[in-house]
């Protein structure tokens, strides 16, 4: 069986007209177009919301979402200026080692001033550990990634000569150690 079908089609808000699609073979449930009929509109019969509202809605509406957009926007920038003021203390408050890794100058400074503590007692020409020329108490105390950064330190101050020491490799424990020189 073939029937024509009238669509509601809205060109814009206020102005509605009628319009008659191909004619379609319908079987039961299932609908299929006629041969030869042409694309219809998948829009075609769906009704605009604008049409119903008034100005006034439209322009509450419209406020709305500028005032939710303004709010969006400044949580953002709220966020952007705290990453920012973020990044500033980062780079105000450490430093780049070895050219790649940036540390804390609080770190650095404390394993800087533990060997200063420990100096005094190790000798010349002798293999210590890093734990060794902090302090046994104070490495303790550091989880695996202070530690790792501890030894940056210590590897930065021997570089420089900022402390009389240089870096060697421990031949019985393959690992990192350091002579006071």
């Amino acid at each position: 069986m073939k029937k024509t079908v009238k669509t509601k089609v809205i060109d814009r808000p206020g102005q509605e007209h009628l319009t008659e699609t191909a004619p379609r073979s319908v079987d039961g449930d299932h609908v299929t177009d006629a041969p030869g009929a042409a694309e219809e509109d998948p829009y075609a019969g769906v009704s605009s919301t604008f049409s119903t509202m008034s100005k006034e809605e439209i322009v509450r509406g419209k406020n709305a979402l500028v005032e939710k957009l303004e709010i969006a926007h400044a949580e953002a920038s709220e966020a952007a200026a705290f990453q920012a003021r973020k990044m500033a203390y980062c780079l105000t408050n450490s430093m780049v080692l070895s050219g790649k890794y940036r540390v804390r100058k609080s770190t650095y400074e404390i394993t800087e001033y533990q060997f200063n503590d420990i100096h005094p007692t190790l000798m010349k020409d002798i293999d210590y550990g890093p734990a060794e020329l902090v302090g046994f108490d104070y490495w303790g105390k550091l989880s695996n990634v202070e530690k790792h950064i501890a030894i940056l330190c210590l590897k930065d101050l021997a570089k420089l000569n900022c402390v009389p020491m240089v870096e060697t490799s421990c031949s019985k424990c393959e690992g990192i150690s350091f002579q006071v020189i």
